[in-house]
């Protein structure tokens, strides 16, 4: 209900999110396990004082992220499987993603006056820094390329090209799901090396490999079935992306076609609100993105050659649209 105390809980909600944000980068929950401390032992262990970790864990035991028990605290079972470094469910990679993030929303004031991001945190520009963001990225894409990958008929692709593929979740998903297939992945360098940490932990170095570069100025050699490509548009301008169709539209086989999943939003641009709220993330975070509507990607396919176009929901923020190339005289039919 939209009221006083939903206005305040919008508000406030900075102070929540900081407590679990500040309980990760310590590593509260990864020094607890599957022990109860109290909170004089985790204060040695996370090299805090004490005070600090009684208010913090307190704080954590109010928000149910914590269990408190005398003068002791325990992790919660979701805790264990969601929140301990060790655990092969861990989203704390992209939990200290999130804490890069909110420093950098500190300064929206800033970015909404500029009409673009200022400069509150550095770019990416270390190979750790790729590396840690390559990591958040495959936590982040883990269930949802499992879902896309059964969304999508690849069963007539052959080689299949996955633009700013990350740590390769998508590229493995299409590969276990299509024997056929051989998947090249185009993303940086940096991160590229965690790609090809899951590809070899997988065993399927054989048909999944990897090209350095960017799809705006990489020299790509080669001709694809089907071009993928996730969450690359809301980094770009709508020009840019055009420019990335057709790009895409030159390396494709005669018939092949091309993706575009992203966190599309309706045409008023206020729905989905993660979706519309990302948005936001992304005027911080680069010069020209934005999050489009299906139309926006539809024209930029259509005007590139593209035809019988399909849409398909992934989730309730993930969305694709997929073209198939036109031949000439199907472009001059149109």
């Amino acid at each position: 209900m939209m009221n006083d105390e939903w206005i305040e809980d919008i508000a406030s909600g900075y102070r929540q999110a900081q407590v679990l944000l500040t309980a990760v980068r310590l590593g509260v929950f990864s020094k607890l396990g599957e022990h109860a401390l109290s909170a004089e032992e985790l204060a040695q262990r996370i090299q805090c004082s004490l005070r600090g970790t009684r208010i913090l864990c307190d704080a954590l035991a109010a928000l149910g992220l914590l269990v408190k028990e005398k003068d002791a605290y325990r992790n919660t079972e979701l805790g264990v499987r969601l929140l301990v470094d060790s655990g092969a469910e861990s989203r704390n990679p992209m939990m200290l993603h999130n804490a890069l993030l909110y420093e950098r929303w500190a300064g929206l004031i800033d970015a909404v006056r500029a009409g673009g991001k200022t400069t509150p945190l550095p770019d990416r520009q270390t190979a750790a820094d790729k590396h840690a963001f390559a990591r958040a990225m495959a936590v982040a894409a883990r269930e949802t390329a499992d879902k896309t990958a059964a969304l999508l008929n690849l069963s007539r692709a052959s080689k299949l090209l996955d633009v700013g593929g990350g740590p390769g979740m998508y590229a493995l998903a299409f590969a276990g799901r299509n024997p056929q297939l051989i998947v090249s992945i185009l993303d940086d360098a940096g991160t590229l090396a965690v790609a090809e940490e899951n590809i070899k932990h997988a065993g399927l170095e054989s048909r999944i490999n990897c090209v350095a570069g960017n799809v705006l100025d990489a020299a790509i050699t080669g001709k694809y079935d089907f071009i993928f490509i996730s969450n690359v548009i809301h980094c770009y301008s709508s020009e840019q992306n055009r420019r990335i169709v057709n790009r895409c539209r030159a390396m494709l086989e005669p018939g092949g076609r091309l993706c575009l999943k992203d966190f599309f939003v309706e045409p008023s641009r206020t729905a989905p609100e993660w979706n519309a709220v990302f948005a936001v993330n992304m005027l911080l975070g680069t010069e020209n993105g934005d999050c489009y509507t299906l139309d926006e990607a539809e024209r930029w396919l259509r005007d590139a050659g593209f035809g019988r176009f399909q849409r398909v929901q992934i989730t309730k923020r993930d969305a694709m649209i997929i073209g198939s190339m036109l031949r000439q005289e199907q472009c001059a039919a149109d």
